[in-house]
């Protein structure tokens, strides 16, 4: 028989808030829990396991919508593989599209830095006249 677990035992288990179990569950990540006659929801010990797999993919740089669609597509892995794939290859062309943006932020960031000066003043820093020295796709 599997083990019941209250909301807070669960984010407990799992280095969340209730608050953000809640908010997977409105965003349909979690199913909904089953509840008590007062109320109270409880889960099940394999939700310990759904939350991890959620955590996983967010911290691999997955949103929301991407996990929902890879939690419907991991009920069948083997008939779902290629979407899996293709899925998981996008995401890594993302990342490296963001590494290089951000890359180039802390090039021009730098260069900014280097031609500072401690002594300039105000109207003439040109840190407070990023705008105008950041390149157009920088400047928003």
């Amino acid at each position: 028989m599997e083990t019941s677990l209250s909301i807070g035992t669960l984010a407990k288990e799992c280095g969340l808030s209730v608050e953000a179990i809640r908010y997977y569950e409105k965003q349909g990540l979690m199913p909904k829990p089953q509840r008590t006659g007062s109320g109270y929801r409880f889960y099940k010990t394999t939700d310990i396991d759904r939350l991890s797999f959620i955590l996983r993919l967010k911290r691999l740089g997955f949103s929301l919508k991407e996990i929902r669609e890879l939690l419907l597509l991991k009920s069948a892995p083997e008939k779902n593989h290629q979407q899996i794939h293709q899925l998981a290859e996008e995401k890594l062309v993302d990342i490296e599209h963001r590494i290089k943006d951000m890359l180039r932020v802390r090039h021009d960031l730098l260069t900014l830095l280097k031609s500072c000066s401690k002594t300039h003043q105000e109207s003439v820093c040109p840190i407070l006249n990023t705008p105008n020295s950041l390149p157009k796709d920088l400047q928003s």
